[in-house]
């Protein structure tokens, strides 16, 4: 997804966990099931964030954070 200042961030789900990256730092990585309750929530400064232990067969929402953007992914896993 292309954000401001050609900023992108884009989620993998490779042999079952998800990562998101980006080609700036992400600050924060949430994670929301549908009733909005956190099931999540990480501090980072990397360029790549993994998630894991989220339960299988879910509807999640995951909010990431750069310095400059926020993007919000809706996801079944």
């Amino acid at each position: 997804t292309e954000l401001s200042n050609n900023q992108v961030i884009y989620m993998s789900n490779v042999e079952g966990d998800i990562s998101l990256h980006s080609n700036q730092l992400i600050r924060k990585v949430e994670v929301y099931d549908l009733t909005g309750r956190t099931v999540s929530s990480e501090e980072s400064l990397s360029k790549t964030v993994a998630i894991q232990e989220l339960k299988k067969s879910n509807f999640y929402i995951i909010k990431a954070y750069t310095l400059s953007s926020e993007k919000s992914f809706k996801v079944f896993y």
